[in-house]
């Protein structure tokens, strides 16, 4: 009877994980726009993100003539992070992704999008493992391109696929702004051994269908150099987070790094890889 049980758990993960974009329309359907919080910590955290007047102190306002920065957000949910940007930097071009159309939805719901922020704003959904990014942004075209606290939602295995779309419209010398949990972090030692995946060390699925994966920094430093996104800066945050409501404090670890797109395209990296290793001395 237990092993039933298990096999039915286990076909159940399986499941869920073949259409994690489904999961995520169905918690956004559950929690709406009221989940997240907006996060205006954003430009103390990533001085790229800021107005490119505001490195030197000037009083004047942007200029016009200047070409707007342009920046894909990855996991945009409701944009609580694209919608504070947006009030923070006028000369930013924004575009926002993300695989629930339900949470999309509520971005172009949203009157900022249509009327404070119209024009510098585009919203669409994508699933970016399997979804071409160059089919609605031009490649080779951004800027910045943001990961903060989404990529942990895809499984390991997915994750190369999702690093290589978006290193396509990365331009060289575009950067990724990254922060995501790590292995060691509260949320993981929390979690029962009933939702870890079957050969992930660090894949877990919570109770409401979606995934949650732990980093390693040098298996990820890894993966983004494979996809030509070489490593500027990263930093180990671990902090005490107390919730007031509950009266519990809990021991967060996340790693905040930036990633610098090199010359050159993926498919180049590949045939150059694949070249040295089949040299012979």
């Amino acid at each position: 009877m237990a092993s039933l049980r298990e096999a039915q758990a286990r076909f159940r993960q399986q499941k869920q994980m073949a259409d994690p974009g489904k999961q995520w329309d169905l918690f956004y359907k559950n929690h709406q726009v009221n989940f997240f919080k907006d996060r205006h910590w954003i430009d103390r955290e990533f001085p790229d993100l800021r107005p490119r007047n505001s490195d030197d102190d000037s009083s004047l306002p942007p200029s016009r003539s200047r070409p707007l920065t342009r920046l894909l957000e990855i996991g945009c949910g409701v944009g609580n992070f694209s919608f504070p940007l947006l009030a923070l930097n006028p000369e930013m071009m924004v575009y926002m992704c993300d695989f629930s159309p339900r949470a999309i939805g509520h971005v172009l719901a949203n009157p900022q999008y249509t009327n404070e922020f119209a024009g510098r704003c585009h919203a669409f959904v994508a699933d970016i493992v399997n979804d071409d990014l160059t089919a609605t942004i031009a490649p080779d075209s951004l800027d910045l391109v943001s990961a903060i606290f989404c990529l942990s939602a895809l499984a390991p295995d997915d994750l190369p696929a999702a690093l290589d779309n978006i290193a396509r419209v990365l331009k060289p010398g575009g950067r990724l702004l990254f922060r995501d949990y790590v292995v060691g972090d509260q949320a993981e030692v929390r979690f029962a051994e009933s939702n870890k995946v079957p050969g992930h060390a660090h894949l877990y699925l919570r109770t409401d269908g979606t995934m949650s994966h732990f980093f390693e920094p040098d298996g990820l430093a890894e993966a983004m150099s494979r996809a030509g996104l070489r490593r500027l800066d990263e930093a180990l945050v671990e902090k005490t987070v107390v919730n007031q409501r509950q009266g519990k404090q809990f021991d967060r670890r996340w790693l905040q790094a930036r990633y610098v797109k090199q010359d050159g395209s993926t498919a180049d990296r590949i045939v150059a890889s694949e070249s040295c290793s089949h040299t012979t001395t």
